[in-house]
C-alpha cells in the first residue's frame, strides 16, 4: 500500500513553462499548478490561496490528490503550509498554532478514517510566503524546472545572505 510518506517522496514535476495568474474568487487569489510523477499513477496538484485582504500573512500553499484514486475516493489534501490566519482562539494568542505560520500534514490515521484535510499541525521553520514556497517545494520533492517560482527562491536566498552578513 502506498503511503503519505511515499507521495511526499516520491518526486514531481512542475511542467508548466510560466507562471499560471493567480485568479480572485470570493476574497481568495487562487492558483493550481498540476504536477508530472512518473512513480505514482495519481493527479497531483500544487495550490495556493492568499487572502486579497493580507495577502503576505493570510495565505496556503498546500498538495493536494484528485480522487477518485488510489488514494481516496475524493480529493484529499496531503499537506498545507499555511500563514497566520487567525483561529479557533478570539484571543488571538500564539498558543493556537492558526495565529502563527505553521503546516498541516496528512497522516495515515487521516486516511484510515477517510478525512479530506489534515489534522495533525505543526509549528512551522518558514515565516513568510516566499519561504513557504521554497521550503514547501522542497519539503514535497517538486522540481521547478521552468523557475516558475524564482522569484521566491531568490528572495529566500538573498533573505537568508542578509541574516549571515549580520
Amino acid at each position: 500500500m502506498i503511503t503519505v510518506d511515499d507521495i511526499l517522496k516520491c518526486k514531481k514535476i512542475i511542467d508548466k513553462k510560466r507562471r499560471p495568474e493567480l485568479q480572485l474568487e470570493h476574497r481568495h487569489y487562487r492558483m493550481n499548478i498540476e504536477l508530472t510523477c512518473n512513480e505514482l499513477d495519481v493527479k497531483m496538484i500544487m495550490f495556493i490561496r492568499k487572502l486579497a485582504e493580507s495577502p503576505n500573512k493570510d495565505f496556503t500553499v498546500g498538495l493536494r490528490i484528485a480522487g477518485p484514486s488510489f488514494f481516496a475516493n475524493h480529493d484529499t489534501v496531503i499537506v498545507r503550509f499555511q500563514g497566520p490566519h487567525g483561529g479557533q482562539s478570539a484571543a488571538r494568542n500564539l498558543s493556537d498554532l492558526h495565529n502563527n505560520y505553521h503546516m498541516h500534514l496528512y497522516t495515515e490515521d487521516d486516511r484510515i478514517h477517510h478525512r479530506k484535510l489534515a489534522k495533525y499541525k505543526e509549528a512551522a521553520t518558514f515565516n513568510s510566503f516566499e519561504q513557504a514556497v521554497v521550503d514547501f517545494l522542497a519539503f514535497c520533492n517538486i522540481e521547478d524546472p521552468n523557475g516558475i517560482f524564482d522569484y521566491e527562491l531568490e528572495l529566500t536566498q538573498q533573505f537568508k545572505m542578509d541574516l549571515e552578513n549580520l
